[in-house]
């Protein structure tokens, strides 16, 4: 069911669907919303932003766009990520999920991998804290191997990780993790 509000900044000022989201693929605003909304909950808030050559993705799946822009009350659950069309890339950004280990995160990364697809993606990356390590690593993440110089030891280090689509191993084991993740439902 498609989400119900999209939010953008950073495009031209008069914003209309046709407005192109990127060139390869080429894809307006609006078909790259019905993308990126086309596994997420009604009610919930896409977040598109421009800036240069990248776009930042926010995803709220159970916010409305008064929730999502909010200075003040709790975070909500969402999912950023920042998409680099010219490198065929992707940077998690943030994974909040109001209950740790409920699915949320693997369902937030499940309801956009299709509009990843969509868009080319070949890799996925993330800097994480040593908290959020063995999660990436079911989905089948690995080691950035030019950048393993900081200090293991340092419980607050951030380990730099990512995922290459084009690896078949690495593919399949992102693959089958989503498959297991649960449908995007508000928690209780």
């Amino acid at each position: 069911m498609p989400a119900t509000h999209l939010l953008m900044s950073g495009f031209k000022e008069r914003v209309s669907p046709h407005l192109r989201f990127s060139e390869t693929p080429r894809l307006t605003i609006q078909q790259a919303f019905n993308e990126a909304s086309q596994f997420l909950p009604s009610g919930s808030s896409i977040l598109f932003h421009k800036w240069g050559g990248m776009i930042s993705i926010d995803i709220y799946p159970f916010a409305t766009p008064e929730q999502a822009t909010a200075d003040t009350g709790p975070e909500p659950s969402h999912f950023a990520y920042k998409f680099y069309p010219a490198h065929k890339s992707v940077l998690i950004s943030r994974i909040k999920a109001e209950k740790q280990k409920s699915g949320i995160g693997s369902a937030m990364i499940a309801s956009q991998y299709n509009f990843l697809q969509k868009m080319g993606i070949e890799t996925i990356s993330v800097s994480t804290h040593a908290l959020g390590e063995g999660f990436y690593r079911k989905l089948g993440f690995r080691d950035i191997p030019r950048l393993l110089e900081k200090p293991q030891e340092d419980p607050s280090y951030s380990l730099f990780l990512q995922l290459d689509l084009n690896d078949p191993v690495q593919k399949s084991t992102f693959e089958k993790a989503l498959n297991k993740a649960r449908p995007l439902v508000a928690p209780v």
